[in-house]
């Protein structure tokens, strides 16, 4: 029955995002200003049918919006459940796709792993177990297992994606749908409980981002971690409004950047003194390969983080 409410609702999101697609609501906008200088052309030279045409067009574009606004509530509606979004035919469906080809053309993944042996002394090459909770398709995953062979890497997501990379050698990709919440329990069945590097890029951090849900999530990935474990983060500066743009943009096939804030820049305001009594935070790289390590502390017991 909840599998059938899933693909109903998938299907309706479908629909409406093809709707939305179609009638952009800036066509609307320029078609109604062009419609509106010819009818008051028309009025100064007392053109009264072309008037009648004018009006009758208004009245399609305004019936139209209409449609393209009651589709755009419904999508919205259906996308507060996150799964939706990224399910096929979801506003955020091709989202990673388009990262990804971004990352691939700035070489975005290899100046990161060369920036963190640099700049904090990690190598990847000495990592044991690398967990990435938020993986979608696990590409970059896929591309660090293939570099470093001696590292088991393992990916999951909240919402599996169908072309997800399949699991090989070191690389596991769990896929049934996995909440980062449930780290420690997934991972248990699978037969591990010390974890040396979590990459969370723009994932379950990303979007428990505030108050009382982010240090929830940094203490679930705590309670998982190794003695001298480290969370990944992506840490690029961006503004709300530089993202907005960057969307407008791609909508003319221009791939220029990020459609929305790093994970850093979302979490910052938050970080509290809960937050920093269970990690050191460092900054690593700059500009768009600007990333973050949160350091495990240990914590005596006295102390212990409730």
């Amino acid at each position: 029955m909840r599998g059938g409410c899933l693909v109903s609702k998938q299907k309706l999101n479908q629909i409406c995002q093809k709707i939305n697609r179609i009638f952009k609501l800036y066509y609307f906008i320029a078609l109604g200003i062009i419609l509106s200088l010819i009818s008051k052309e028309a009025i100064s030279v007392r053109n009264f049918d072309l008037v009648n045409d004018c009006l009758i067009g208004l009245a399609i574009i305004a019936l139209l919006l209409i449609v393209y606004l009651v589709a755009f509530l419904i999508s919205m509606a259906i996308e507060k459940d996150v799964k939706y979004k990224y399910a096929k035919g979801g506003s955020l469906y091709r989202w990673y796709d388009m990262i990804h080809k971004y990352n691939t053309k700035i070489k975005w993944l290899n100046k990161v792993i060369k920036n963190f042996k640099e700049g904090y002394g990690l190598d990847f090459s000495e990592i044991e177990t690398f967990v990435s909770p938020s993986g979608n398709k696990g590409r970059y995953e896929k591309e660090l297992s293939s570099k470093f062979k001696n590292t088991q890497f393992i990916v999951t997501d909240l919402n599996i994606p169908e072309d997800h990379e399949e699991s090989t050698d070191n690389y596991i990709y769990l896929s049934q749908n996995n909440n980062a919440f449930c780290i420690k329990e997934y991972l248990s069945n699978i037969g591990v409980f010390d974890v040396n590097v979590i990459w969370d890029i723009k994932g379950a951090i990303w979007y428990n981002s505030k108050g009382k849900d982010l240090e929830s999530i940094l203490k679930t990935y705590y309670d998982v971690l190794s003695s001298e474990g480290i969370i990944l983060i992506d840490g690029y500066e961006g503004t709300r409004i530089g993202a907005v743009v960057n969307i407008f943009l791609r909508r003319f096939g221009l791939n220029v950047g990020y459609p929305e804030r790093s994970s850093f820049t979302q979490i910052r305001k938050n970080i509290n003194s809960t937050i920093l009594s269970m990690y050191d935070i460092h900054k690593v790289g700059d500009g768009k390969y600007t990333m973050y390590v949160l350091k495990k502390k240990i914590v005596l017991k006295e102390k212990k983080i409730s």
